[in-house]
């Protein structure tokens, strides 16, 4: 089953190989460590506000998105007026490194859908698009290039940010925050509770 699933994952087909992937080695007894609970996203998010980090982890805390839904949100896909937004198309996979202008997105791996903008996560969006301004006036300044991508989440000058980036460097990030070690993905294992929490 491994190899057949590698098969259809080097061609494409499938994202990631679940026979070999699902199961990673995190210490004594190869155990996947417990996802956060909402105390600890609530702390994560508190910790991670003004970087990078922050809508990221806004996003897949609060509302369970996988890496590529929140890397290929679009700001033509947030209704600040109706509290909504769509998770309609993600950033496809396996993006070429050094990527700059996104052509076409993919579609989401499971149907889309239209999420709240609670009164918890709505200031973190204007905050996120005022950034992006600044980033792009800055840019023209200094007479570099901004590569406007429409994206929600980008590096400073618009590109894309790889979802390979994220995986690796949200470990760094935690351990650099002495926090207890969860993949990214596993923010949404609570992502349920954490709304009833956070949001009701």
């Amino acid at each position: 089953m491994s190899v057949a699933l590698g098969h259809a994952r080097k061609y494409r087909y499938i994202e990631t190989n679940v026979a070999r992937d699902t199961l990673t080695k995190f210490g004594k007894g190869d155990k996947t460590p417990d996802p956060y609970t909402p105390e600890q996203v609530r702390a994560l998010m508190q910790r991670v506000e003004g970087t990078v980090w922050e809508m990221p982890v806004i996003l897949g805390g609060l509302y369970g998105m996988r890496r590529s839904e929140i890397l290929g949100l679009r700001w033509r896909n947030v209704d600040l007026g109706n509290n909504t937004f769509d998770v309609s198309e993600q950033l496809p996979f396996k993006v070429p490194p050094k990527t700059k202008t996104i052509e076409e997105m993919a579609p989401p791996k499971s149907n889309g859908r239209t999420l709240p903008i609670t009164d918890l996560a709505r200031p973190f969006f204007p905050k996120q698009f005022a950034a992006q301004e600044a980033q792009k006036e800055q840019a023209e300044k200094d007479g570099n290039p901004y590569y406007d991508n429409d994206l929600v989440v980008a590096k400073p000058d618009g590109s894309p940010i790889a979802a390979s980036w994220v995986s690796s460097q949200f470990g760094k990030l935690l351990e650099d925050l002495e926090m207890p070690h969860i993949r990214f993905h596993d923010l949404r294992h609570t992502h349920a509770t954490i709304f009833s929490t956070f949001c009701s």
